[in-house]
C-alpha cells in the first residue's frame, strides 16, 4: 500500500478507434515526484504494481483513462 494518492495520466497512438486503445506512454505522480514513462516491459510492472498499492487513484482524464486501463488489462 504506498499510503498516498497515485495520480495517472494515459497518452494513446491517436484519437480514433483502434488507435486510441494503444498505450504508449503514461505519467504519474506521488508525493514523492512525477514521471513520464514509455509503456514497455520494464515500466508496464512498476506501474501496474503502483496502481495495486495505492489507497486512491486519481486519472487525468478518468473515463478515458480507465477505459484504457481497462482495455489493456491493468485494471
Amino acid at each position: 500500500d504506498l499510503g498516498e494518492d497515485f495520480v495517472i495520466d494515459v497518452e494513446t497512438a491517436g484519437r480514433e478507434a483502434p488507435m486510441n486503445k494503444t498505450l504508449i506512454r503514461v505519467g504519474v505522480a506521488t508525493s514523492e515526484g512525477a514521471w513520464s514513462l514509455p509503456w514497455d516491459h520494464i515500466s508496464a510492472p512498476i506501474i501496474t504494481g503502483m496502481l495495486k498499492r495505492a489507497k486512491t487513484v486519481t486519472a487525468h482524464n478518468a473515463p478515458f483513462d480507465l477505459n484504457v486501463l481497462e482495455e489493456n488489462d491493468i485494471l
